[in-house]
């Protein structure tokens, strides 16, 4: 998926939902968590364009991670790969 970005209403609502942990965040990536650690949200960075070109989460979950798939989703992001065992 070359050229691909996060759609900025997701990285909108990551921002506005979650809390950006700045000790691990850095230019090439942006790391966010909910108020009670259940989840870490990952943004990867292009060097070039300062725009999100890829996101992980991880949760252990399962509802949890579903729902954020699902908001995430409503703002136009498809995702290339899932797992509830990874």
């Amino acid at each position: 998926m070359e050229d691909f970005e996060v759609p900025t209403g997701a990285v909108a609502h990551i921002e506005k939902q979650y809390t950006e942990l700045t000790s691990l965040s850095w230019e090439g990536q942006r790391t966010f968590i909910d108020e009670d650690f259940k989840l870490v949200i990952t943004l990867s960075i292009h060097r070039d364009t300062g725009k999100p070109t890829a996101i992980f989460i991880g949760t252990t979950q399962k509802a949890l991670f579903d729902k954020l798939l699902n908001d995430l989703g409503s703002y136009g992001l498809q995702w290339d790969y899932t797992s509830y065992d990874d």
